[in-house]
């Protein structure tokens, strides 16, 4: 075992991986600057009634946070496919 070459071999994909999570953390950002969007129209949207005193109908919203989910993901190889649930069980890139 050449231990230079494994070690070489392991830190290739380090580069690859921490523009990966650049570019997850992005994503994360961009989706959560979206929700906020929506929540603040949800919002508007519910305090409408309430300025000619009725009672909202709907439920209230719930807040977006800036943290990352599961669902933020980035595949190494193709950026644009993703994995999701297969129906007969496990799952498959998309």
């Amino acid at each position: 075992m050449d231990i230079p070459k494994v070690i070489a071999r392991r830190e290739e994909p380090l580069p690859v991986m921490a523009t990966a999570k650049k570019k997850i953390k992005a994503l994360g950002q961009h989706r959560f600057e979206h929700e906020q969007v929506e929540y603040q129209e949800k919002i508007d949207q519910r305090e409408g009634p309430r300025k000619i005193e009725k009672k909202p109908r709907a439920k209230v919203p719930i807040a977006s946070t800036p943290e990352l989910r599961d669902k933020d993901q980035l595949s190494l190889t193709d950026e644009k496919t993703r994995i999701v649930p297969a129906s007969r069980g496990g799952f498959e890139q998309c």
